[in-house]
């Protein structure tokens, strides 16, 4: 019994020991400067080019083009059966062909009755029927003509060709499937003509030159766009106006949710590295180490941050130049822990 209490009491002192230990941190000296300072709102990347494309007559779907597939201007992307508008436009043919000939005869007629009638061998009625019969062949042979060219013209329409370079983004419909005119088919989406877009305060954007620079994120990337256009008139509820910006080449993929940095101009203020910041259910902290005699120890200090980027912050709170706060080892921390620099 006695074993079991002293190997439990040495447990304990081992516990005891290791808990008294020093902790290992890296700090870093808090400063004061001009920063920029930014607000940061949501966008997303989008296609300048991106169509969902219909069909215009109603048909079978013979073939459309493949998911993922890329194309150029011009290229197929679906064809319909055609079958019966092909029979019509051959019946619509004949007919026209029939009518050209009556044409040829009514002609025919009315200038041989044009010469009987100024030999006094044809009454006037017979030359005013022959005239009529000509006019109304006429007629006869150009509606013929105007039917062939909509049937060749819906025949034209049973197919549908990329109106820009793109890739094939999605379908609505599939091979066999019935489709009505004005049915959606397919979407084409140009990946090579990214915008960012994002709505931001009318006030800000009125401030905002063309050809500024501002900084994006978005998951595990990180760049710049160009703003280039904004919208002609702001949503009279939120009163935030649409602006889109042009990424940097290959950056970002279409769809992507990203942020946006917008400059409020250079504020002077206290500055700290971002790592130094522990977020817990109260907010933002960070821990100051200070000397104690002869151990340096931590003390929680919570602070406001104002603004920053991926490296440094900008914040308010119990701070000021000079100080000294934990970069490397503050996940751990707990108010009044006793700490070592770290020294590798």
């Amino acid at each position: 019994m006695k074993r079991v209490i002293s190997r439990m009491l040495l447990a304990l002192a081992l516990g005891l020991s290791l808990s008294a230990q020093a902790k290992m941190v890296t700090l870093a000296d808090v400063t004061q400067g001009d920063a920029a300072a930014s607000i940061w709102v949501s966008g997303t990347v989008a296609s300048r080019q991106q169509a969902a494309l219909s069909a215009e007559v109603s048909g079978r779907v013979e073939w459309i083009a493949e998911f993922g597939s890329r194309v150029k201007a011009g290229d197929e992307l679906l064809r319909l059966d055609g079958a019966a508008l092909r029979l019509s436009l051959e019946q619509s043919q004949a007919e026209q062909a029939k009518e050209e000939s009556n044409l040829r005869f009514t002609k025919a007629e009315f200038q041989r009755l044009e010469r009987l009638h100024q030999q006094k061998s044809a009454s006037r009625s017979q030359y005013d029927k022959a005239r009529y019969d000509v006019e109304q062949a006429t007629l006869a042979e150009r509606l013929a003509r105007v039917k062939v060219r909509l049937i060749e013209e819906q025949l034209r329409r049973t197919h549908i060709f990329a109106p820009f370079d793109g890739v094939v983004n999605d379908h609505f419909i599939q091979p066999g499937e019935h489709v009505d005119a004005g049915e959606k088919a397919l979407e084409l989406v140009n990946p090579d003509e990214p915008d960012i877009r994002l709505r931001a305060p009318i006030v800000w954007a009125q401030q905002l030159g063309d050809g500024a620079r501002l900084r994006v994120e978005g998951e595990q990337l990180s760049g710049h766009g160009v703003y280039y256009q904004r919208a002609a008139s702001a949503d009279p509820k939120s009163r935030l106006i649409e602006l889109r910006l042009k990424p940097e080449p290959g950056r970002f993929i279409i769809g992507s949710p990203v942020r946006v940095a917008l400059p409020l101009g250079q504020q002077r203020t206290m500055l700290l590295p971002r790592d130094a910041l522990v977020l817990n259910t109260e907010g933002s902290v960070v821990y100051q180490a200070k000397q104690v005699g002869k151990e340096l120890k931590v003390s929680r200090v919570p602070v406001t941050v104002l603004f920053g980027d991926s490296n440094q912050v900008a914040v308010s709170g119990a701070l000021k130049q000079g100080d000294k706060v934990v970069v490397r080892g503050a996940g751990s921390l707990q108010d009044g822990d006793k700490v070592e620099l770290f020294r590798g």
